[in-house]
């Protein structure tokens, strides 16, 4: 089993995807590549499916929009939160704060 395998195998994808953005697992590849799969990724599932953002940990999607914020992908992330529901307020109001 591959390093990735046995990553996403313990952490599910949402993890992995969050563990790259805090920088706790390290990828093979170009950061520049991984920053364009991550925001087209989380794009495509806030437009089209914005009801899997819903099914997914709340802490991961905080730490999803907290990896998207500091990568300058302000309003994915504001989005991402939004169709969280209401789990996701914490990290919002997080969000709103330093809007202010």
């Amino acid at each position: 089993m591959d390093v990735f395998s046995e990553v996403s195998h313990h952490r599910g994808a949402h993890g992995l995807s969050g563990g790259v953005l805090e920088g706790s697992v390290s990828l093979g590849c170009d950061p520049v590549t991984w920053k364009a799969y991550i925001s087209c990724l989380v794009g495509l599932v806030v437009s089209f499916a914005p009801a899997w953002v819903r099914e997914v940990k709340h802490e991961t999607l905080g730490t999803l929009a907290r990896g998207l914020w500091g990568w300058h992908e302000c309003e994915l992330a504001l989005s991402l939160l939004e169709r969280g529901g209401f789990a996701t307020m914490g990290p919002l109001t997080e969000f709103f704060s330093v809007i202010d």
